[in-house]
């Protein structure tokens, strides 16, 4: 699988790591999602917080112990579309600010595979 498309969104190397895992163990504490992902213990344990406050894993408290588990990946698509919306409400700020600018070139170049 090309994991590549989730960094594009903006999920870390740990971020990616850590919700694949979960996505093949189900419900899990802590302890096989570091086996699985090959990460050290303080990088999961930082890594889930931080896929909970995006909403792509949630926990339950089960005797003393967190068991994670991945939401459904199509929740991606609404975090995607939620990022989306943001952009969107400051998208007139910011042409706005390129049409005040006191200069502007008279030749733009692109390069790279996605210059348009």
């Amino acid at each position: 699988m090309d994991s590549h498309i989730l960094e594009d969104i903006g999920l870390t190397n740990a971020e990616i790591k850590v919700y694949l895992a979960l996505l093949e163990l189900g419900s899990s504490t802590a302890g096989p999602i570091i086996e699985k992902s090959g990460l050290q213990s303080s990088v999961v344990h930082m890594t889930l917080n931080k896929l909970v406050e995006k909403g792509f894993v949630s926990f339950v408290k089960e005797c003393k112990r967190n068991h994670y588990q991945a939401t459904n990946p199509k929740h991606i698509v609404e975090f995607i579309n939620e990022k989306k919306q943001r952009f969107e409400q400051i998208l007139p700020e910011l042409l706005l600010k390129q049409q005040t600018a006191k200069t502007r070139p008279e030749i733009i170049t692109f390069r790279g595979i996605k210059g348009t």
